[in-house]
């Protein structure tokens, strides 16, 4: 049975849906609302009216949410969303790093050491700024940041960090997505091993189902075919 605490994390695994959805939002006030998410349109909408309430009234949204969107709506900027992603990332990372349980901040850790690292090989191939999409602050970003092109994979501090160069190194963007997800799958099959009866349980086949209506939004047969691998594997 879960207990309170153990919803608790459900939801926060379930932000990073919001976040894509506050993107959107501030974008183009709108959005398409994936039914695992936490927070609707008329969320975000009455959260914008309570900025501007005379009476102060408890935030709807998390802290990190309520920052980036009153940041946005006080300069009436227009929205870059590169940077809105970049802000969203770095404050999910800060508060699921609060209040996530162990297993949620490994996973997170791994996944963001493994987006950064994909980040910055995408921006050296093009000749751009990394850090402009890099987020999150852990031990394996400050490797990134003190990289003298050299050091960097004996220094990395990040286990995976051949074995994703080595896939991000393939031609075909659909076949280098689904080896990323392949990874990810593994990470949570090795992450929870010992955890068959605990929330953790619960929360690495919320993770797995939310990598599989990923590969099905692909060409039908190609995303079945696909994912036949991966569950069966």
């Amino acid at each position: 049975e879960l207990l309170p605490e153990d919803f608790a994390q459900v939801k926060l695994l379930f932000l990073k849906l919001d976040n894509e959805h506050l993107a959107d939002f501030i974008e183009h006030g709108s959005f398409s609302r994936m039914e695992a998410s936490n927070y609707s349109l008329e969320d975000f909408q009455n959260q914008l009216e309570q900025f501007d309430a005379i009476l102060p009234r408890e935030h709807l949204l998390p802290p990190y949410m309520v920052e980036v969107l009153r940041q946005y709506q006080d300069t009436g900027a227009h929205a870059n969303r590169v940077e809105v992603e970049k802000e969203l990332a770095d404050g999910y990372f800060d508060y699921l790093m609060e209040h996530g349980n162990d297993f949620m901040k490994e996973f997170t850790r791994f996944e963001y050491n493994m987006s950064n690292l994909l980040a910055y090989i995408e921006a050296g191939n093009h000749a751009m700024d990394p850090w402009n999409s890099i987020a999150g602050k852990t031990s394996f970003v400050q490797h990134l940041r003190e990289d003298n092109s050299v050091t960097l994979a004996a220094s990395s501090g990040f286990d995976m960090y051949y074995e994703i160069t080595c896939y991000a190194e393939q031609p075909v963007l659909a076949e280098k997505e689904m080896k990323y997800d392949e990874l990810r799958w593994r990470m949570i099959d090795e992450m929870v091993f010992f955890d068959e009866f605990t929330v953790n349980s619960v929360l690495a086949y919320l993770m797995k189902v939310l990598l599989i209506e990923r590969w099905t939004r692909l060409e039908k047969s190609a995303g079945e075919e696909k994912l036949r691998g991966m569950v069966e594997a």
